[in-house]
């Protein structure tokens, strides 16, 4: 999330910049949540990937909030909102 944060704040006023941020980001993250969905399909690794998880939640807090207003000022342009809905998503515990 620090890093989507860091990007959609820099290029908040060049939406086409983001999308292709975004875009790259998003490959990168694929394989990541990839193994968390493999883990959290394993009762005993689910536990654990959860414990690991919840170490984020205090040093995410506010993150989100702060994506969303940066995110907004290119709500409407076509690159941004197709690379969002390619966005890799962690499983909830």
């Amino acid at each position: 999330m620090n890093e989507m944060a860091v990007i959609v704040h820099r290029d908040r006023a060049n939406c086409p910049a983001m999308a292709t941020a975004l875009r790259e980001l998003f490959a990168r993250m694929r394989a990541l949540v990839d193994e968390a969905r493999r883990m959290s399909e394993d009762p005993s690794l689910a536990q654990k990937l959860t414990a690991e998880l919840r170490t984020y939640d205090e040093a995410d807090r506010g993150l989100s909030d702060a994506i969303f207003r940066d995110l907004v000022a290119c709500k409407d342009h076509p690159g941004v909102r197709d690379a969002m809905s390619t966005m890799p998503v962690v499983p909830a515990p």
